[in-house]
């Protein structure tokens, strides 16, 4: 009996010594699609679209992308064009869809869902987690006190496919810029295209 708790002991301090060194190697990274006219901290980016770029990413692609459960079919529709858009570059696959989740904050790999956020202008936000230089998994979350479209040009309301596109391009890897051209600009421009910038930063990546 005593070497059977001896054991156990044993096996829990060692559990609790690789959590304690995965956890203090971990960090997180927080980004804002802001709405027009709010500002924000970002990384300002020039328009030079042969410049490299160094950040966290994923070890391998395609990345699963998990849909939060409670998601329309609109929701659905819009956030699997918006993979197909980043899937059709010179890179390649970089995500893969994998169906709904009811948990997305748990996945290994992109969970996409919806929730207020209080934060002013902000349309959406995506947080990474990662160790090192290797991101471990991003959670994508729409700002749930807005109204999303899929394509309408109502005031006031955000077009889902450019929203999810300029959030998974964040879910990658890649930073914020002010090239309003460009997806990852760091504010809501409503497109959905690629920038040559936007292309060859994921290049530099992957």
């Amino acid at each position: 009996m005593k070497k059977k708790i001896l054991l156990l002991s044993l096996i829990i301090a060692t559990l609790c010594t690789v959590f304690y060194f995965w956890s203090a190697n971990t960090a997180t990274k927080t980004y804002n699609l802001l709405e027009p006219g709010y500002q924000d901290v970002i990384e300002i980016e020039n328009s030079n679209s042969t410049r490299a770029v160094f950040g966290e990413k994923w070890a391998s692609v395609p990345v699963k992308v998990y849909a939060d459960s409670s998601f329309n079919a609109t929701y659905i529709s819009q956030l699997q064009q918006a993979i197909a858009a980043w899937n059709s570059t010179r890179v390649g696959t970089v995500l893969t869809y994998a169906g709904t989740i009811r948990n997305p904050y748990m996945v290994n790999g992109i969970g996409v869902t919806k929730a207020p956020i209080s934060t002013a202008g902000t349309v959406g936000n995506t947080v990474l987690t990662y160790t090192g230089s290797t991101i471990n998994k991003a959670v994508v979350t729409l700002n749930s006190n807005l109204t999303f479209n899929n394509g309408s040009t109502t005031s006031g309301t955000y077009y889902l496919k450019s929203v999810f596109m300029h959030e998974l391009g964040h879910a990658l890897g890649l930073d914020d810029n002010y090239d309003s051209s460009s997806i990852m600009c760091g504010y809501y421009t409503g497109s959905t295209s690629l920038s040559s910038l936007d292309i060859n930063d994921l290049d530099s990546l992957y």
